[in-house]
Formats: structure tokens, sequence, C-alpha cells
């Protein structure tokens, strides 16, 4: 999860591929319209945009863009989260809109240093 400004911005950005039941959230409260996009990102992904604990859109395997400009993906009504998972995943755990969504943090867990998590040397 992002916890920094630069971190929301970045999100997967020259990140290594995301292997299977892995993924980034991103919390957003208030809840509220966002876009996103896939600007150098190496691997297609799917976006599942998060609202009241259920999914309430997918972009499935969307395609990473080299160069700007970039589509930007995103349903019109406020959401107050999103997962991105790799491409195929939502598919491959049965998700489609409706889908209950709860996020729990799991306890016990120490983050890895801020270096490792935004790919900085």
């Amino acid at each position: 999860m992002p916890r920094a400004p630069r971190q929301y911005a970045w999100g997967l950005m020259q990140r290594p591929p995301l292997a299977p039941l892995r993924g980034m959230w991103f919390r957003f409260q208030p809840a509220q319209p966002v876009s996103f996009w896939m600007h150098r990102t190496p691997e297609p992904l799917d976006m599942l945009f998060v609202a009241g604990e259920r999914v309430v859109a997918i972009e499935a395997a969307a395609t990473p863009c080299p160069r700007l400009p970039c589509r930007s993906y995103g349903p019109e009504q406020k959401v107050d989260g999103v997962v991105e998972l790799a491409a195929g995943q939502a598919a491959a755990l049965g998700l489609t809109p409706g889908s209950p969504a709860p996020i729990r943090w799991l306890t016990g867990l120490k983050p890895a240093p801020l270096h490792q998590r935004i790919g900085a040397p």
C-alpha cells in the first residue's frame, strides 16, 4: 500500500511483474473519483475499483504504456480503493463487479524498507 503522494503516483511503474496472488492496494479516504494509467508499467494489470467493500468495476489486462500520452482507467463513481493485480488474476479468482472485496490488514508483518518498496537504490 502506498503511503506517500509519490508512491501513489508511481504505483507499479518500473517494478518487476507481479506474482500470482500479489498486488498493490491504493486506499482513498474519503471515497473519490479516481483514474489510473499504465505509464511505464512493465506488464498488463487487472485494476479492481472498490467501494464499500465491493468491486464496482474491473479493468482487465490494462495495457502498458511506454510513452505519454497514456489512456486513463476508472469508473465515474467514487471509490475508496483500487487493487492492482497481475493480468488475469481477477478472472482466475472469479471476481466480477459486485463481488465482495473486504480488505483486511495483516498483523505481525514488518513492511519492507521504503527503498525496497519503491525500487530506489
